[in-house]
């Protein structure tokens, strides 16, 4: 089969939008946070900031135990009683709206920012 030149035009298309694609799901994007938020069956019960190098350990009521580390401006759970490990096996957070969530525990660390957020208007709420 003959190329011919829309053949070529047509395959280079598709390679930059894939290429697009990719840079879009796979660079890093969104502001880095400035807190962590420690929830516990869904209620703030604490808050570090992300330029603390700690590590702290969460008790639920009833005795489970989930260790956390915030080391580099990096957010890691390095520790868990619950059976599956998925917290412990999720790469560190460090971006605004990130999260690591351990579900048998009902624990959650999320990455939020102290800024202020824009007043909602018309459009968007």
């Amino acid at each position: 089969m003959k190329k011919t030149r829309m053949d070529i035009f047509l395959l280079a298309g598709l390679l930059i939008v894939g290429l697009l694609l990719a840079c879009f799901v796979y660079l890093p994007h969104g502001e880095n946070g400035s807190v962590v938020e420690v929830r516990i069956k869904g209620k703030v019960t604490a808050t570090y900031p992300l330029s603390s190098n700690i590590e702290k350990t969460i008790t639920t009521e009833a005795g489970d135990s989930n260790t956390f580390c915030i080391k580099d401006q990096k957010v890691t759970m390095t520790h868990a009683s619950c059976p599956d490990q998925i917290c412990v096996r999720t790469k560190g957070i460090s971006k605004t709206g990130e999260s690591i969530v351990c579900l048998p525990h009902q624990v959650v660390l999320s990455i939020t920012s102290t800024q202020t957020s824009p007043e909602l208007d018309g459009i968007s709420g």
